[in-house]
Parts: structure tokens; C-alpha cells; sequence
């Protein structure tokens, strides 16, 4: 049975110089695994949205 990933950061890292229309999104596992998705430029400021709402909302939970 396969250990399901598990992600306890997620960054999104600027676009570099020869893939300037796509962002990429780090996942990271406390045990070190990483994954990396390329997505446009639109969704990766779509998913920071995501990301800083969600810290707001759990800071005004706790």
C-alpha cells in the first residue's frame, strides 16, 4: 500500500526567465518528498488568492 503525499508547505515560486507565462507551485512533505506543477500565470494568482484566504480565515479561528 503507497503512503498518500501529504504537503506541509506549498510555495509558489515567480516565473523564470525562459517560462515567462507559467509560475510554478512546490509542494513540500515534512519527510522531504516534492512535487512541482507548472500552471499559467492566471492560476497561480488564482491559487496565492486561495492560499492567503485561507491563512486569514484560520488566523481569525484561532
Amino acid at each position: 500500500m503507497t503512503t498518500p503525499f501529504v504537503p506541509s508547505t506549498i510555495r509558489i515560486i515567480s516565473p523564470r526567465e525562459e517560462t515567462p507565462v507559467f509560475g510554478e507551485v512546490l509542494f513540500e512533505s515534512d519527510g522531504g518528498d516534492r512535487v512541482t506543477i507548472r500552471l499559467d500565470l492566471e492560476a497561480c494568482g488564482a491559487l496565492r488568492q486561495v492560499i492567503y484566504d485561507l491563512e486569514r480565515k484560520l488566523a481569525e479561528a484561532s
